[in-house]
Protein backbone atom coordinates (compact mmCIF):
# COMPACT_ATOMS: atom_id res chain seq x y z
CA UNK A 1 0.00 0.00 0.00
CA UNK A 2 3.15 2.35 0.29
CA UNK A 3 1.75 3.10 3.68
CA UNK A 4 4.36 3.92 6.30
CA UNK A 5 3.53 2.02 9.78
CA UNK A 6 5.91 2.21 13.51
CA UNK A 7 5.03 -1.25 14.97
CA UNK A 8 6.85 -1.60 18.75
CA UNK A 9 6.92 -5.07 20.02
CA UNK A 10 6.96 -6.13 23.28
CA UNK A 11 8.80 -9.52 24.45
CA UNK A 12 8.96 -10.46 28.01
CA UNK A 13 11.58 -13.38 28.45
CA UNK A 14 11.72 -15.92 30.98
CA UNK A 15 15.36 -15.29 32.63
CA UNK A 16 17.39 -11.99 32.42
CA UNK A 17 19.64 -12.01 28.97
CA UNK A 18 22.31 -10.71 28.38
CA UNK A 19 22.87 -7.28 26.23
CA UNK A 20 23.86 -9.41 22.88
CA UNK A 21 21.33 -11.94 23.14
CA UNK A 22 18.72 -9.17 23.61
CA UNK A 23 20.47 -7.56 20.40
CA UNK A 24 19.97 -11.13 18.35
CA UNK A 25 16.73 -10.82 19.34
CA UNK A 26 15.67 -7.41 18.07
CA UNK A 27 17.40 -7.24 14.34
CA UNK A 28 15.54 -10.72 14.26
CA UNK A 29 12.19 -9.40 15.43
CA UNK A 30 12.81 -6.00 12.78
CA UNK A 31 13.94 -7.96 10.02
CA UNK A 32 10.61 -10.35 10.29
CA UNK A 33 8.42 -8.06 10.28
CA UNK A 34 9.93 -5.61 7.90
CA UNK A 35 9.38 -8.35 5.70
CA UNK A 36 6.17 -9.26 6.89
CA UNK A 37 4.84 -5.82 6.41
CA UNK A 38 5.98 -5.45 2.91
CA UNK A 39 4.29 -8.42 1.40
CA UNK A 40 0.70 -7.26 3.74
CA UNK A 41 -1.45 -4.99 2.42
CA UNK A 42 -2.57 -2.50 5.55
CA UNK A 43 -6.02 -3.99 6.29
CA UNK A 44 -4.61 -7.43 6.23
CA UNK A 45 -1.23 -6.26 8.72
CA UNK A 46 -4.46 -4.60 11.18
CA UNK A 47 -6.29 -8.23 11.27
CA UNK A 48 -3.16 -10.26 11.79
CA UNK A 49 -2.62 -7.84 14.82
CA UNK A 50 -6.08 -7.75 16.02
CA UNK A 51 -5.94 -11.22 15.27
CA UNK A 52 -2.85 -11.93 17.90
CA UNK A 53 -1.29 -13.92 14.99
CA UNK A 54 1.39 -11.41 14.07
CA UNK A 55 2.35 -11.80 18.01
CA UNK A 56 2.32 -15.44 18.26
CA UNK A 57 4.82 -15.65 14.92
CA UNK A 58 6.95 -12.93 16.71
CA UNK A 59 7.17 -14.78 20.11
CA UNK A 60 7.53 -17.88 18.50
CA UNK A 61 10.78 -16.68 16.31
CA UNK A 62 12.28 -14.98 19.48
CA UNK A 63 11.91 -18.75 21.26
CA UNK A 64 14.60 -20.03 19.17
CA UNK A 65 16.68 -17.31 20.09
CA UNK A 66 15.58 -17.45 24.54
CA UNK A 67 12.49 -18.48 25.96
CA UNK A 68 9.71 -16.11 25.64
CA UNK A 69 6.53 -15.53 28.20
CA UNK A 70 4.83 -12.82 26.62
CA UNK A 71 4.99 -11.57 23.10
CA UNK A 72 2.41 -8.20 22.43
CA UNK A 73 2.52 -5.10 20.36
CA UNK A 74 2.87 -2.50 22.58
CA UNK A 75 2.32 0.29 19.79
CA UNK A 76 1.38 0.19 16.41
CA UNK A 77 0.88 3.67 14.33
CA UNK A 78 0.16 4.74 10.76
CA UNK A 79 3.29 7.53 10.00
CA UNK A 80 1.95 9.84 7.51
CA UNK A 81 4.36 12.71 7.96
CA UNK A 82 7.67 13.41 5.34
CA UNK A 83 10.95 12.08 5.94
CA UNK A 84 10.43 8.70 7.76
CA UNK A 85 12.97 6.59 7.47
CA UNK A 86 12.15 2.64 6.64
CA UNK A 87 13.89 -0.48 7.83
CA UNK A 88 15.84 -2.42 5.08
CA UNK A 89 16.02 -6.01 6.40
CA UNK A 90 19.19 -7.27 6.33
CA UNK A 91 20.29 -10.05 3.82
CA UNK A 92 17.29 -12.25 2.92
CA UNK A 93 17.59 -15.61 4.68
CA UNK A 94 16.37 -19.22 4.08
CA UNK A 95 12.62 -19.25 5.54
CA UNK A 96 11.71 -22.44 8.11
CA UNK A 97 9.15 -24.19 7.91
CA UNK A 98 7.28 -22.55 10.52
CA UNK A 99 7.93 -19.20 8.68
CA UNK A 100 6.84 -21.08 5.66
CA UNK A 101 3.47 -22.16 6.60
CA UNK A 102 2.52 -19.20 7.83
CA UNK A 103 3.24 -17.44 4.96
CA UNK A 104 0.97 -20.18 3.07
CA UNK A 105 -1.82 -19.57 5.26
CA UNK A 106 -1.41 -15.63 4.40
CA UNK A 107 -1.99 -16.74 0.57
CA UNK A 108 -4.54 -19.41 1.06
CA UNK A 109 -6.68 -16.63 3.29
CA UNK A 110 -6.16 -14.12 0.56
CA UNK A 111 -7.77 -16.52 -2.35
CA UNK A 112 -10.29 -17.61 -0.13
CA UNK A 113 -11.43 -14.58 0.38
CA UNK A 114 -11.20 -13.47 -2.91
CA UNK A 115 -12.94 -16.39 -3.96
CA UNK A 116 -15.71 -15.29 -1.21
CA UNK A 117 -16.02 -11.90 -3.05
CA UNK A 118 -16.73 -13.46 -6.66
CA UNK A 119 -18.99 -16.10 -5.24
CA UNK A 120 -20.90 -13.25 -3.06
CA UNK A 121 -21.01 -11.14 -6.43
CA UNK A 122 -22.35 -14.03 -8.24
CA UNK A 123 -25.23 -14.23 -5.32
CA UNK A 124 -26.04 -10.68 -5.66
CA UNK A 125 -26.36 -11.09 -9.84
CA UNK A 126 -29.01 -14.04 -9.42
CA UNK A 127 -30.42 -12.32 -6.76
CA UNK A 128 -31.23 -9.56 -9.36
CA UNK A 129 -32.30 -11.29 -11.65
CA UNK A 130 -35.25 -12.69 -10.55
CA UNK A 131 -36.21 -9.93 -9.83
CA UNK A 132 -35.66 -8.01 -13.23
CA UNK A 133 -38.05 -11.36 -15.04
CA UNK A 134 -40.39 -10.39 -12.42
CA UNK A 135 -40.56 -6.53 -13.98
CA UNK A 136 -40.78 -8.35 -17.45
CA UNK A 137 -43.57 -10.35 -16.54
CA UNK A 138 -45.35 -7.68 -14.90
CA UNK A 139 -44.75 -5.16 -17.51
CA UNK A 140 -46.01 -7.40 -20.36
CA UNK A 141 -48.89 -8.74 -18.27
CA UNK A 142 -50.05 -4.75 -18.45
Amino acid sequence: DNKKVRIKPLLITNNIVKNPVAASIRTSLRDEISRLVGKLTYEKLVEEILGYKLQKHLGGLAAKITPIRESEIRAFELVEREGVKTYTPRKPKELSKEEEEFEKEQEVKEEETGEKKEKAEELEEKEEAPEEAKEEVLEEAQ
